[in-house]
């Protein structure tokens, strides 16, 4: 969801990016953003801004490579002032209040546009739906409660849910440092947390009638039945929160399958089971067919989706360890499966090849 909100804001932005002086001496750099690379971004504008600190357009450029790299504080820091600089420049504001979001100040996300709206021209719908969004959903966490540690916000209803939320941020904190010695990286940023009802996820999050769970950017989870089957609610807390942290180390670029199979296999769920629901189902499905979220499909397709790519998503853990980091972030800066898992010391043709092999009954 990140990755399409960003190429559709960076393209909005190209007209001034055509327009701005010395783009010929950046063009890698807008290359590399829409590559999705923010390392590579990052240094060519910044080496940019050093002889030109005030231009609007390296501004905006180093503040998206901030973006894309998961340095929120960087990016809000040039993009207000590369929108300062050239008030014409709305993708700045369309990614700070993305940022805003993402930070968990959903008022603030929905002022800043507010504000900008009526200068939006061609981005106007697009905007106006998003806002929309954001207000219905602010309406239903005005209703909410809200709590805080080191590495969590967590939002719930705080007239039925304060024990909970007491339980999930337990759970939260002792699976975060062991998903991070599996990663070999720690996540930076906060991480959001909503419990909502049943109604109020559906409400929010428009997900397909078999998900218990959702991440977005936010970990969203419904919690009814939670009391009745504690195992199972910790199990959905600690996929979403695996979403998370995978985000955090590679915001963008890591295909649904891995980013799938590392959640479950971060549960843990039994490999064993998935792997004779896959041997018993038949037929293998192409890696190329699993790149995109698992919303789009049905129970049955999803359910032998995640099989395999918890499957797969093992072997690979098995092999690398806490390698696993370089590879995400090697995804994160726009390079393909193949070219990652080159930095890992594995090739990717040979470790499909395994996989399709175990699969087989």
């Amino acid at each position: 969801m990140r990755a399409v909100f960003f190429v559709v804001i960076l393209g909005s932005a190209i007209p001034l990016v055509a327009q701005a002086p010395r783009a010929a001496q950046v063009e890698a750099g807008w290359a590399a953003l829409e590559k999705g690379d923010g390392n590579s971004a990052a240094a060519i504008f910044e080496q940019a801004l050093a002889s030109s600190p005030q231009d609007p357009m390296l501004l905006f450029g180093a503040g998206a490579a901030a973006y894309l790299q998961g340095r929120y504080a960087d990016a809000r820091e040039k993009l207000t002032l590369a929108f300062s600089l050239n008030p014409r420049l709305i993708s700045a504001t369309e990614m700070l209040g993305e940022i805003d979001y993402l930070q968990g100040d959903l008022e603030g996300a929905i002022q800043r546009y507010e504000q900008a709206l009526p200068y939006a021209a061609h981005r106007a719908p697009s905007m106006q739906k998003r806002l929309e969004a954001w207000r219905k959903e602010a309406g239903v966490h005005r209703k909410l409660s809200g709590a805080s540690t080191g590495r969590f916000s967590i939002v719930f209803d705080g007239g039925s849910n304060n024990a909970l939320a007491t339980h999930a941020i337990g759970v939260l904190d002792r699976a975060f440092q062991r998903i991070a010695d599996q990663l070999g990286a720690y996540p930076p940023n906060r991480i959001q947390v909503i419990l909502y009802t049943q109604q109020q996820f559906r409400d929010i999050t428009h997900g397909p009638e078999w998900a218990s769970g959702v991440f977005d950017g936010k970990i969203r989870i419904p919690t009814q039945g939670a009391a009745q089957n504690w195992e199972r609610f910790d199990e959905v807390l600690t996929h979403e929160l695996g979403h998370a942290m995978i985000a955090g180390v590679a915001p963008q670029g890591v295909p649904a399958w891995l980013h799938e199979g590392l959640a479950d296999y971060f549960e843990p769920e039994d490999v064993g089971q998935a792997l004779a629901r896959a041997q018993a189902r038949g037929g293998i499905i192409p890696f190329a067919q699993l790149q995109q979220g698992f919303g789009r499909l049905g129970a049955a397709q999803a359910r032998a989706a995640y099989d395999q790519s918890l499957v797969a998503a093992e072997m690979l853990a098995r092999a690398i360890g806490p390698r696993m980091a370089a590879l995400l972030r090697g995804l994160g800066r726009g390079q393909s499966f193949s070219e990652a898992m080159g930095l890992v010391g594995l090739r990717a043709s040979e470790f499909e090849e395994q996989v399709q092999r175990r699969l087989k009954p």
